[in-house]
């Protein structure tokens, strides 16, 4: 007798369970089940690489790889691709991303000013794109030329109040696209005096 070998390759196969993730604001872990019989590499989309982390870094054949999403600290939705590939096979996983809740928040909601005048910074923290409204009653607060170093921070100047009473303002930042507003409160000091009409006074005999 004489026998003969055969060897027979098998089909390469390079499978994903799932190919659609969502993940919520905080981030998190996902695991992606992989059927594969070939040795494959992991590519991370664009930008997608700065909140989508390979966090198993073991040999590109194990069943299953692990993906670190970083927390999304934007209101607006994003969205990530990773691909697997292995010479002309390609499987591509996308990762869905939900924003997290708009916010504005101001460091102080009320500033006493005196009756000289200053120059105010009030510090805001948000993660939409902030604007300012100052009624047009208040024609004494501005915001500054002079911007502070940190995009966050406004200034405003106050005009020295060279009247008799107190007066008061609010300022707005608010956001338009997602209907939100936080408001800060000036109180000028009134200018300190005692004032009479007038120092003479003429009477007749009765």
């Amino acid at each position: 007798s004489e026998s003969i070998t055969v060897s027979q390759k098998q089909k390469d196969a390079l499978n994903i369970t799932v190919s659609n993730f969502e993940v919520d604001a905080t981030g998190g872990e996902i695991e992606v089940e992989i059927e594969a019989n070939i040795d494959f590499e992991c590519i991370i989309e664009g930008s997608a690489a700065d909140w989508i982390k390979l966090s198993d870094t073991r040999a590109m054949n194990t069943s299953s790889l692990m993906f670190s999403i970083a927390a999304n600290s934007d209101p607006a939705m994003r969205q990530g691709t990773i691909f697997l590939k292995s010479r002309d096979i390609e499987e591509q996983i996308t990762i869905y991303q939900s924003g997290c809740e708009p916010s504005i928040v101001v460091s102080q909601d009320e500033y006493i000013v005196s009756s000289d005048g200053e120059t105010i910074t009030v510090d805001v923290t948000s993660n939409v794109e902030v604007s300012v409204y100052i009624p047009s009653s208040a024609y004494w607060i501005t915001e500054s030329s002079t911007r502070a170093t940190s995009t966050c921070s406004y200034k405003f100047d106050i005009q020295p109040n060279s009247g008799y009473g107190s007066r008061s303002s609010e300022i707005l930042f608010y956001d338009t696209k997602y209907g939100i507003s936080e408001s800060v409160k000036i109180i000028q000091l009134q200018k300190d005096a005692i004032v009479i009409s007038n120092q003479h006074f003429d009477f007749d005999s009765n």
